[in-house]
């Protein structure tokens, strides 16, 4: 199961960060420890005509419910640090572009997730930051390189005709940028 967890108010923010106590929302005192990942939570409508140009390539592609653009994936992360991730993602909210510009769709990894890269356009130095800040909270080994891309889905596995074939599809000139949000799960 996965929950996404809206942002705090950029007043509570501050005063998080400050060191000040700040009730947490229900949904984040009740949410159990488990896999955290900062992402930009895009919206499926604006995507939907590409994943279902990638069905017709890639029938058994799983949905995602929420596609997204994962900026950092912290690991198990206690609810009790919830707050000090959900401060330091929205003090980096502003600097990230309004727009993403895709490149082209295709696998990523090894566990066969279907993605629409997206150009780096200041995504990388923001990224950078975003973990220097959440370092004491990430507990989880990173990628030695960020690459930036929405995560449509994933396949059990891809043959070369499959992969031809989404890199041949021809994707939108713009997304525009979806909210950044905490996501547990």
């Amino acid at each position: 199961i996965t929950t996404a967890l809206p942002l705090i108010a950029p007043e509570a923010a501050r005063a998080a960060v400050a060191g000040v106590q700040i009730g947490q929302s229900s949904a984040v005192a009740d949410a159990s420890p488990s896999s955290t990942l900062i992402v930009l939570e895009q919206d499926p409508a604006d995507l939907v005509a590409l994943i279902s140009a990638v069905r017709r390539i890639v029938p058994d592609l799983t949905d995602e419910l929420w596609p997204h653009l994962t900026l950092l994936y912290l690991g198990d992360v206690p609810e009790r640090e919830a707050l000090r991730v959900r401060a330091v993602a929205l003090a980096i909210a502003d600097e990230l572009p309004e727009t993403l510009i895709p490149v082209e769709v295709g696998p990523l990894g090894d566990e066969g997730a279907i993605v629409l890269h997206v150009r780096r356009r200041g995504l990388d130095a923001v990224q950078g930051r975003l973990l220097r800040a959440a370092a004491p909270v990430v507990r989880a080994a990173q990628y030695p390189r960020f690459v930036p891309h929405i995560t449509l889905g994933y396949a059990r596995s891809l043959t070369d005709a499959q992969i031809e074939a989404l890199a041949a599809l021809t994707v939108p000139a713009e997304i525009e940028a979806g909210p950044v949000v905490l996501r547990r799960g």
